[in-house]
């Protein structure tokens, strides 16, 4: 969670899940007062990671996956407060609203959605991702900005060009799938530049 007014929109999402279920909220490690604050008056058992703004979303996330891959979960949700889209550095909020909508939608529409998907998870063991199907990308046509070099190092036998990604990395995920991540640390993502 890194923009505050975009907690309570995930929160309210969340009420879509109506098993119990543990809520791990990476945040930056400056200004968390009030996002600690909003998370405890709905989920008072959440746990809190607070971490230099490194990876964005990912480096967090990454960072806690042995803890998750310990749990031995059915599946994870990673969420997180999309703010904006970027073309040619000039930020379109409108777009990164649309993007967000679609994505909660996609992941969390309604509790029936939700079930749908644990029970995917639970019943079919080859799924390892359920995602928004319009930000499903190519890492071949959208190498992002290492063009794939950091998938190929990890997934050497699949070769990145195969592969593919969820823009805005919002998605259900197996843990036990991203075993080949869990040798990476927070401290392998440079540290955020403000670049867009």
């Amino acid at each position: 969670l890194y923009y505050t007014d975009l907690v309570p929109e995930i929160l309210e999402h969340l009420k879509a899940i109506r098993e119990p279920f543990d809520l791990i909220v990476t945040m930056p490690d400056w200004g968390t007062r009030r996002i600690v604050e909003m998370v405890r008056a709905a989920h008072p058992d959440a746990l809190f990671y607070a971490a230099p703004n490194r990876g964005r979303d990912i480096g967090p996330f990454i960072d806690l996956l042995p803890a998750m891959l310990e749990k031995d979960y059915d599946a994870v949700l990673k969420l997180q407060t999309k703010r904006g889209y970027f073309r040619a550095d000039r930020m379109i909020p409108e777009f990164g609203e649309m993007w967000r909508e679609e994505t909660f939608s996609a992941l969390l529409g309604s509790p029936e959605r939700v079930t749908e998907i644990l029970d995917a998870f639970r019943s079919r063991k080859q799924l390892n991702m359920v995602g928004p199907k319009p930000f499903l990308l190519s890492l071949d046509k959208y190498p992002y900005h290492d063009n794939g070099a950091l998938a190929e190092c990890l997934l050497d036998d699949i070769g990145a060009k195969d592969g593919a990604f969820y823009a805005g990395t919002m998605f259900w995920v197996r843990p036990s799938c991203l075993q080949p991540l869990a040798e990476l640390k927070l401290t392998h993502f440079a540290p955020e530049s403000g670049a867009n």
